[in-house]
């Protein structure tokens, strides 16, 4: 545009003139940080899968960059700024651990990839210990009321089909209500800061099918981006 269509250069001689090489190159830095928030949008608006269960994982992995170019010395001074100005409003939403909707951490843990130990796990990374003890406190309490929301209306339905004269409701009742096995779903390659801290647990003595299924091996899963074709 500047050596080929002369009002370009002219036209933007009103405002201090044309972009020189290292607007260029400031503009370039911009890039790299501003291309999480379009992955994350792509993942959030998708439609023909599941979005509920990544809520947490993008979010927080949001903060994790934003933390990480407010700190990083050897970025400029014009990208640091503008990852200040970010962080204040992403806490503003994301630093009160009391106002945060527990649903989303819900959602996580049941995902048989993560489970509570990755909810925990990005809790602990993302809030000092007094914060991080009380959310995974209330992620634990509203998973337990979920779990025996619906324990006790199966109970009910149980008790409902056995009083038909069902001849297999008996059998049923045994094998239902947290005695049956749960399936340990395998994969690989879970994500690379979470498996180098955290082990998985081969045995884990329970009580009720929520507590096995948190104490199974979480699925593994390769780790890859979202396509920029999903979700449009």
């Amino acid at each position: 545009m500047k050596t080929k269509y002369l009002p370009y250069t002219k036209e933007l001689r009103k405002v201090g003139g044309a972009p020189d090489d290292e607007d260029w190159d400031k503009v370039a830095s911009f890039l790299p940080f501003l291309e999480i928030f379009y992955d994350t949008t792509l993942s959030f608006s998708g439609s023909r899968y599941v979005t509920g269960n990544t809520f947490v994982e993008q979010i927080y992995d949001i903060g994790y960059t934003i933390n990480h170019y407010v700190d990083d010395l050897q970025l400029s001074d014009g990208l640091r700024s503008m990852a200040r100005q970010m962080k204040l409003k992403f806490d503003k939403y994301w630093a009160n651990v009391n106002h945060l909707n527990v649903l989303m951490f819900i959602s996580l843990v049941l995902d048989p990839r993560h489970k509570l130990r990755y909810a925990e796990w990005i809790t602990h990374r993302s809030y000092d210990p007094t914060n991080a003890f009380v959310l995974c406190q209330r992620i634990k309490d509203v998973l337990k009321k979920l779990f025996d929301f619906y324990a006790s209306k199966h109970l009910s339905s149980t008790q409902k089909t056995s009083c038909t004269g069902n001849p297999n409701s008996s059998s049923r009742g045994q094998t239902q209500g947290g005695e049956g096995e749960v399936r340990k779903l395998k994969g690989t390659n879970l994500r690379k800061d979470y498996v180098n801290e955290i082990e998985s647990i081969d045995t884990f003595e329970t009580m009720t099918e929520l507590d096995r299924y948190l104490g199974d091996n979480c699925a593994r899963e390769k780790i890859m981006s979202w396509p920029h074709s999903l979700g449009v």
